[in-house]
């Protein structure tokens, strides 16, 4: 038993389409900033633990 589950797939080959890849200024700083706001708040969060314990940590 084999049947076609891909009959209902429509493939276009249209040479026209292109994917634009450009990254602006302002979306790298957007990129770093949320990159060291999110390597704070893990190493914050490690330094709460190594202090209080697990309890502590949810407690704050």
């Amino acid at each position: 038993m084999s049947e076609n589950h891909n009959s209902n797939v429509e493939f276009t080959s249209n040479k026209d389409q292109h994917l634009k890849r450009s990254l602006k200024a302002r979306h790298m700083n957007m990129i770093a900033l949320g990159g060291a706001i999110g390597t704070g708040l893990f190493v914050a969060g490690g330094e709460v633990v190594s202090t209080a314990g697990p309890g502590g940590a949810l407690v704050a």
